[in-house]
């Protein structure tokens, strides 16, 4: 999740929903920002900037 502009490593639950999306079942609350698709060297408490936002599924 990001928090304040800063990454934060969070343990989620998830089953999957369909061949495109994951359903969250625990860990997070709705509109908390998360990074998608993170690159190998994120780290906890790294800055991170905001980029394309995208539609919450319901």
């Amino acid at each position: 999740m990001v928090e304040k502009g800063v990454a934060k490593q969070r343990q989620i639950k998830t089953v999957k929903g369909n061949e495109l999306y994951d359903v969250v079942l625990a860990g997070l609350q709705e509109g908390e920002e998360i990074v998608l698709n993170p690159p190998g060297t994120l780290r906890d408490g790294q800055k991170v900037a905001a980029g394309e936002k995208h539609d919450q599924g319901k």
